[in-house]
């Protein structure tokens, strides 16, 4: 059990102003006296954080020359979103002293930002609740598949200008899934599907998909589950492509010229994949897949940030 806030804690639990500054804590607060230690993380000793710091007001001060062009005008969430971001994890920028009655152990917790994207740590947070969340209160005990919707590069630009037009994705993946499956039942029947967008790739450049774990079944009027002997990737796929062309063209984004010459393709750079099939009753399978829906485009595993050559790998 613990406790917020104890109103008995002397002055000597406080750190200094010096500590506060530098984002470090005295060692009584890093160290717990159980097997339950409390190991605070150093936010700033981080590479993403010493790159963020060493070139935000470098990049914002000449986006508009250098990548509005590219990648559109700069958003006031992306400002917001990265200073929040540098503000997670440090002291002096609050806390909250929680102490435990029974061994009287304690030590500070500094806010978090919750960014729900950039900042590694509350994103890894935030996937493991949803998971959570996502397994017990959400799926049903069915058999679930992972698919992922992926777009030609020729109209991805579109969607990196209109943020908006990602909600039609998600309708188009959703639709295109009911749609096969009301044709194999020859009935009104409901498939359930949890939709995520990512907008990055591996190199964290541009590339929308549709991350979906959808049920592999069905449910009818009464709430029945059904499950699918077969469901056809390529024709979801043929059915997805027919419904994004046409959700652009009456945006009057693309002409039916562009249409035709995406359909003329050998490889028309739609793609349906099937990632795995999760039996029932699986929560560990389910877990993990409903984690990596809304996982951190940024590893801090996998990033290194040498600042004195500005070398970043």
């Amino acid at each position: 059990m613990l406790v917020v806030n104890e109103p008995n804690l002397s002055d000597r639990c406080i750190p200094s102003i010096f500590q506060l500054r530098s984002g470090q804590a005295p060692d009584r607060f890093s160290q717990g006296t159980g097997q339950g230690k409390y190991r605070p993380r150093n936010p700033v000793s981080t590479p993403l954080y010493k790159i963020v710091e060493d070139y935000w007001e470098i990049f914002i001060n000449s986006y508009d020359d250098k990548f509005q062009e590219k990648y559109g005008f700069f958003r006031p969430v992306v400002k917001a979103e990265m200073e929040k971001y540098l503000n997670c994890g440090i002291l002096r920028n609050g806390f909250i002293r929680i102490k435990c009655p029974e061994c009287k152990e304690e030590y500070l917790l500094p806010f978090s930002c919750k960014d729900r994207c950039l900042c590694p740590s509350c994103a890894a947070k935030r996937s493991v609740l949803f998971a959570d969340f996502i397994s017990n209160e959400v799926i049903e005990p069915v058999p679930h598949r992972h698919l992922v919707f992926s777009l030609p590069k020729i109209i991805r630009p579109y969607f990196k200008f209109d943020r908006k037009l990602i909600t039609m994705l998600s309708r188009c993946a959703y639709d295109s899934v009911k749609e096969i499956c009301q044709t194999l039942f020859d009935k009104q029947v409901m498939p359930g599907m949890i939709i995520a967008v990512q907008t990055f790739s591996d190199d964290l450049g541009w590339h929308p998909h549709l991350h979906a774990l959808i049920t592999d079944g069905i449910f009818d009027e009464k709430g029945v589950f059904h499950p699918l002997e077969h469901l056809s990737l390529s024709y979801i796929k043929e059915v997805f492509e027919r419904k994004v062309l046409i959700g652009l063209r009456m945006k009057e984004l693309i002409s039916e010229e562009t249409i035709k010459l995406i359909l003329s393709w050998h490889h028309t750079g739609f793609h349906v994949h099937h990632e795995t099939r999760i039996s029932a009753g699986d929560t560990r399978r389910i877990e993990k897949v409903a984690s990596y829906l809304i996982r951190s485009p940024i590893s801090l595993e996998g990033l290194s940030y040498n600042d004195q050559n500005a070398n970043i790998t």
